[in-house]
């Protein structure tokens, strides 16, 4: 099956995400849009369970010599172009 990423901002708890639901015939009063597990609304962080991942950082330095004498640093720029494009 394909993947997908959605980009949204990264909720701190329940109480703050935006793929929260509420009560429905079959559901908990609140539960998760994703996975349809129960949210305590008092909670202060996000449940172990969460299914959102934070996106990963970008990379600096890790240069390599090049055979003309110069420092490149490829791996980093893919990356962080690959990040950017993601996020903007």
């Amino acid at each position: 099956m394909n993947k997908a990423i959605l980009v949204i901002d990264m909720p701190i708890n329940c109480n703050e995400c935006c793929l929260r639901r509420h009560m429905t015939d079959n559901l908990p009063e609140d539960w998760c849009g994703v996975n349809e597990k129960e949210v305590v609304p008092e909670a202060n962080d996000r449940p172990v369970w969460c299914p959102l991942k934070p996106a990963p950082d970008k990379r600096y330095g890790g240069g390599t010599w090049t055979m003309g004498g110069y420092i490149t640093n490829e791996f980093s720029n893919g990356w962080n172009a690959c990040i950017e494009e993601i996020l903007n």
